[in-house]
């Protein structure tokens, strides 16, 4: 019976998984020429984006938030509408 239960909560996540948006649009966008050891110089493209109200920096291979200082704390810095 658990996994009959289980199986409805997935199977009704992923239905509904398409019309679930988020707002989000690019900031800025920067190419940075990198100098490596072993290949070279490499072009390393850097995106600045607003994802839900908050800001992030997206490279090839990861994505950071922004975080600013507030009374002391780290909070998620927000980015504004357009």
């Amino acid at each position: 019976m658990q996994k009959l239960v289980k199986f409805f909560i997935f199977l009704s996540l992923n239905i509904l998984a398409p019309f679930i948006f988020a707002d989000s649009y690019v900031i800025e966008n920067h190419k940075l020429q990198v100098e490596k050891k072993k290949f070279g110089k490499e072009v390393v493209n850097i995106q600045t984006v607003c994802i839900d109200g908050y800001k992030f920096i997206i490279t090839a291979n990861s994505v950071v938030q922004f975080y600013e200082e507030s009374d002391g704390l780290p909070m998620p810095a927000p980015c504004y509408s357009k």
